[in-house]
C-alpha cells in the first residue's frame, strides 16, 4: 500500500539491494530498519503484557550490558560494511536490527515512567535471564518468519513494521519531552501526561513531514 511506502520513505533510504522482499514486494524500510522497528514492537508488546508497566528502572546491569553489546554489534556491522572492510548481508542486517530493536524501548520506557509518575514500581523493567531468553526467542522466531516462512505475510510484516516506526519514534519524543516536564516540578500525573503526549503526537507528525521533505531533497 502507498501509505506504508510513504511512512517508510520518511525514515529509510529504501534501497532495493538492502531491503527484504516478500511475495515479490519490497518491505517499507530496509532490512536493518525492518529489524529495528519490528523488534521495537516486540519489546513494547512485552512491556504491555508484562507486570512492568509502571517500572521506572532500566534492565539489571548484566542485561543492560548485553543490550549495549547488541548495539555495538550492529554498529560494527554497519560501519565495517560502509567503509568497505567487509561485506554484510540482509540476513545479518535484519538480525542485528532485531537485537537493537528489542533493546531500545527497554531503556526509554522506564525513563518516561520515572519522569511521568510520582508513584511507580521501584523495580527493573527486565531483571532475569529468563525474560531476556524469551525476548531472544521472539527475535529468532521473527527472524525466521520474515526471511523463510513468510508466505502470505507481506502485509502483516509491513503493517507491524510501520506500527513499530510510529511507536518507537513516539516513545522517543515522549521520553525527551518528559525531561522538560519533569523540571517544571508538576505534581499531577494528568497534567504531565497532557504536556507530554499531545505534543509528542504533533511533533511526530511534524517529524515525518520534515524527514519526507529532506528525503526528497537528497533524492534529487
Amino acid at each position: 500500500m502507498e501509505i506504508l511506502e510513504r511512512i517508510g520513505y520518511a525514515v529509510c533510504h529504501q534501497l532495493p539491494e538492502k531491503s527484504i522482499f516478500i511475495e515479490g514486494k519490497q518491505l517499507p524500510v530496509c532490512a536493518r530498519d525492518t529489524g529495528i522497528y519490528f523488534g521495537s514492537l516486540i519489546s513494547l508488546f512485552f512491556i504491555l503484557f508484562s507486570r512492568r508497566r509502571r517500572s521506572n528502572s532500566i534492565p539489571v546491569p548484566y542485561i543492560s550490558f548485553t543490550f549495549v553489546f547488541f548495539m555495538l554489534l550492529m554498529g560494527v556491522d554497519a560501519v565495517s560494511s560502509y567503509v568497505g572492510f567487509r561485506e554484510t548481508t540482509n540476513s545479518i542486517r535484519l538480525l542485528t536490527g532485531l537485537l537493537v530493536g528489542i533493546s531500545l524501548p527497554l531503556f526509554m520506557y522506564p525513563i518516561l515512567i520515572d519522569n511521568l509518575f510520582e508513584k511507580h514500581d521501584e523495580e527493573h523493567i527486565l531483571k532475569s535471564w529468563y525474560e531476556l531468553l524469551l525476548l531472544l526467542f521472539l527475535v529468532i522466531s521473527s527472524y525466521l518468519l520474515i526471511l523463510y516462512f513468510n508466505v502470505q505475510l507481506y502485509y502483516p510484516v509491513a503493517f507491524a513494521t510501520v506500527i513499530g516506526i510510529g511507536a518507537l519514534h513516539f516513545l522517543l519524543l515522549c521520553t525527551l519531552i518528559s525531561f522538560f516536564v519533569f523540571n517544571f516540578n508538576i505534581k499531577s500525573n494528568i497534567k504531565k501526561a497532557l504536556l507530554i503526549f499531545p505534543q509528542s503526537f504533533i511533533l511526530l507528525f511534524a517529524e515525518f513531514v520534515i524527514l519526507t521533505k529532506l528525503h526528497n531533497l537528497v533524492s534529487k
